[in-house]
């Protein structure tokens, strides 16, 4: 049995990262590349949940040039940045720079209380100098290489997204059949799945007669 310093030997170094400043214009060039080098919302993050008043309140706290929690990304097999954790602060960016790259509407900033000049205004509003500011703004990047063992990159996401407010089940799952060893298969093969008619007769009988149901 391993003492506590030879766990901690073996578990140490087996994630690497790397830490850099990504700027959100560049954010926003890697989203809309084609194909696409960053993925800002794989099937195992959050849905953007954020309120408009709260994605208005982080514009505003750029354009002021505040600190900004830094943001976590794995780099996956081919090279591709994914979100990890920082969705919620890149999608507002995102929709306010370049909307069309989330299928959204334009973001008009309300509830800004520090500039409420703000409020009201679309990025193509703004003055070319805020325009500027805003996209050479940058924010704190972890990223972790892909060189990293799979449970440690597993054990970040869930650790980071479970701190505030919990991650539901489906969204635990959809974590798990991705982030683990050959996880990106295994989830393409769960969605064939889902999708074929035998399987769901299956999984609609299995529902119907499980134990404990009436």
């Amino acid at each position: 049995m391993l003492t506590i310093e030879e766990a901690m030997e073996k578990e140490t170094g087996q994630i690497r990262t790397e830490t850099l400043d990504l700027s959100f214009g560049e954010i926003v060039s890697l989203h809309s590349s084609d194909p696409k080098e960053l993925i800002s919302a794989p099937e195992y993050q959050r849905l953007f949940r954020w309120s408009n008043e709260q994605r208005s309140r982080l514009i505003e706290s750029i354009l002021l040039e505040l600190p900004i929690p830094r943001i976590f990304v794995v780099e996956n097999a081919t090279g591709v940045i994914e979100l990890i954790d920082g969705l919620q602060r890149i999608s507002s960016v995102i929709q306010f720079i370049e909307p069309g790259a989330l299928e959204l509407e334009a973001l008009e900033p309300e509830g800004c209380d520090l500039i409420k000049e703000l409020n009201g205004k679309r990025f193509a509003d703004l003055p070319l100098k805020l325009r500027l500011r805003l996209k050479r703004s940058s924010i704190r990047t972890v990223l972790i290489k892909r060189q990293s063992t799979s449970k440690l990159r597993y054990e970040m996401f869930k650790r980071l997204n479970t701190g505030g407010a919990n991650l539901a089940p489906r969204e635990i799952r959809n974590c798990t059949a991705r982030m683990l060893e050959n996880g990106q298969q295994f989830y393409a093969f769960l969605q064939n799945c889902a999708g074929f008619g035998p399987f769901q007769t299956c999984s609609d009988l299995h529902r119907h007669f499980a134990p404990g149901r009436s």
